[in-house]
């Protein structure tokens, strides 16, 4: 089977997975959604959805990349991203608050990874958004080695805004931290060299953006 084949094959077999795992949580049948969710991700990771949850988000990679080209990888990342977004929706409609914040964060964190690692790439149709992801979490009760990568994915997608207040959620829950108040002028800095145009189609302005940097390099001091 030649290898663009196989990627398509792979593809409508994870959108039909989604699309059972939807069905199941519109029928109201949340707990079956949960128990086909952890046996797809011990079909594609090779480890159960509970295991899944606790790993660190290279360590996931590096098990769904492990043997497979940049494509397969990518979609089958997207895939688990895809289960643990289910999971969380299916956790909060069983009313267990804690497995769903856990399977969001989860589900952000392998999703900020797979954007950083695949960052020219198309990704599949199931991949979850990222700012869904940070609304169902709150962007204020994010852990703190969040917040970084949080930051430069928004800068690459051109949200500005975005970005600055994934900063401000950082420097608010660290306030006197020399090294986020570096990154917080490092980026700024990032920002200046693009034109007014880019700028404003990201949510700031020049005058904004230097403004921010001048009481960031201020508290430095």
């Amino acid at each position: 089977m030649r290898r663009d084949d196989y990627i398509l094959r792979l593809i409508s077999e994870f959108v039909r997975a989604i699309h059972r795992l939807t069905g199941l949580a519109r029928e109201g049948r949340h707990q079956a959604a949960l128990d086909s969710i952890d046996q797809a991700a011990r079909q594609v990771a090779g480890a159960s959805l509970a295991e899944i949850v606790r790993m660190g988000s290279g360590e996931l990679l590096a098990r769904l990349s492990l043997g497979e080209t940049d494509d397969v990888a990518r979609d089958r990342s997207a895939f688990v991203a895809a289960l643990l977004q289910s999971a969380a929706g299916n956790a909060g409609a069983l009313h267990d608050d804690h497995a769903s914040d856990q399977c969001f964060l989860a589900a952000l964190r392998l999703s900020l990874a797979i954007h950083a690692r695949f960052p020219q790439s198309e990704l599949p149709e199931y991949m979850p958004d990222i700012r869904t992801l940070v609304g169902a979490l709150g962007l204020y009760r994010l852990p703190l080695e969040i917040y970084g990568p949080l930051l430069l994915f928004y800068e690459r997608q051109g949200s500005f805004a975005a970005a600055e207040d994934a900063l401000h959620a950082l420097l608010d829950a660290v306030p006197d931290d020399q090294a986020a108040l570096e990154r917080g002028v490092e980026f700024y800095r990032r920002l200046l060299a693009f034109d007014d145009t880019t700028l404003r189609a990201g949510d700031l302005s020049r005058a904004e953006v230097q403004y921010a940097l001048a009481e960031l390099e201020q508290r430095k001091l």
